[in-house]
């Protein structure tokens, strides 16, 4: 993701707002400056980090691996 574009984009006010899990830079620092915006919303990536997806996952790679 290119955070200074983001960045620009949130201060010229060029979007609303943004929803983020994903960061240029893993894990996000204290003085990464998308934390001052209050019209962003940052999480971890962790989509997959369900009961279904666990119950899912051996499944899916298996099925991806037969398809290799």
């Amino acid at each position: 993701m290119d955070e200074p574009t983001l960045i620009k984009a949130l201060e010229e006010k060029w979007i609303a707002g943004a929803g983020l899990d994903v960061y240029e830079n893993e894990p996000v620092t204290k003085d990464n400056p998308l934390i001052k915006f209050d019209n962003v919303i940052m999480l971890s990536h962790s989509a997959s980090y369900s009961d279904l997806a666990f119950s899912i996952a051996p499944v899916k790679i298996a099925q991806e691996a037969a398809e290799s």
